[in-house]
């Protein structure tokens, strides 16, 4: 299953993806699906992801703060495209 800030994706229909939020089936085109899809994130990812969330309860400038002086600071890397990967999970509440 794919998951979007508004539930998950259970069909696709023609040019349309049906996402169930809770209980009701909400048709999207393509576009506004990848508008709300969650990004997917490798393994790296996904686990300072998990930590950044867990360190600022959440708290999502706080995270990007944090990412950023990470970045800056560190020397933190990841994969082409990581650091905006990681920033729109942040900004839309998770990942796949």
């Amino acid at each position: 299953m794919i998951r979007t800030m508004f539930g998950e994706a259970v069909s696709e229909l023609d040019d349309c993806v049906v996402i169930d939020h809770r209980g009701a089936s909400i048709y999207l085109t393509k576009e506004e699906f990848g508008i709300i899809e969650f990004p997917k994130l490798n393994e790296d990812e996904r686990k300072y992801y998990d930590e950044l969330k867990r360190i600022k309860n959440g708290d999502k400038r706080g995270m990007v703060s944090h990412l950023n002086f990470d970045i800056l600071n560190l020397g933190l890397t990841f994969a082409p495209g990581g650091y905006y990967k990681i920033i729109e999970a942040i900004i839309k509440g998770g990942y796949n």
